[in-house]
């Protein structure tokens, strides 16, 4: 089955500004001749205030229709509970303490980094980045 040409010319058209945004950014990179500090405060800026923002404002904006997002919602829940429950059936296995089991069960992690859970069983200590050994 062919794919018609307006649906491609849609997605194209759908995906070009960010694709020129990130032309831009590559191009005043190389030839602007600001200094990586320029870059990391912009980076910040972007990642911290106007990201958000601009999330924030499609979510505001976006008609939901209760019956097409309750499944969604269904499987968000579904998966989250199952995380908590295989979470909790896999706790004999890791050998902590309560205040280090309850860390790893909310964060998923060291540092706020996902981790497997069988670092805890096998007692793989973190390393300074936080990934596991």
């Amino acid at each position: 089955m062919a794919v018609p040409a307006l649906f491609v010319m849609q997605s194209f058209l759908l995906l070009l500004p960010d694709f020129a945004l990130i032309a831009l950014g590559v191009v005043l990179r190389h030839y602007a001749g600001l200094e990586e500090g320029f870059w990391q405060g912009v980076e910040k800026l972007v990642y911290f205030v106007l990201f958000p923002a601009l999330l924030f404002n499609a979510l505001a904006r976006a008609q939901i229709d209760l019956h097409t997002f309750a499944p969604l919602f269904a499987v968000g829940l579904l998966t989250m509970g199952s995380g908590l429950v295989l979470g909790l059936l896999g706790r004999p296995l890791m050998g902590l303490g309560a205040m280090a089991f309850a860390s790893r069960l909310q964060k998923g992690g060291v540092s706020g980094r996902p981790t497997c859970v069988w670092s805890s069983c096998w007692r793989c200590r973190p390393l300074p980045g936080g990934s596991v050994a």
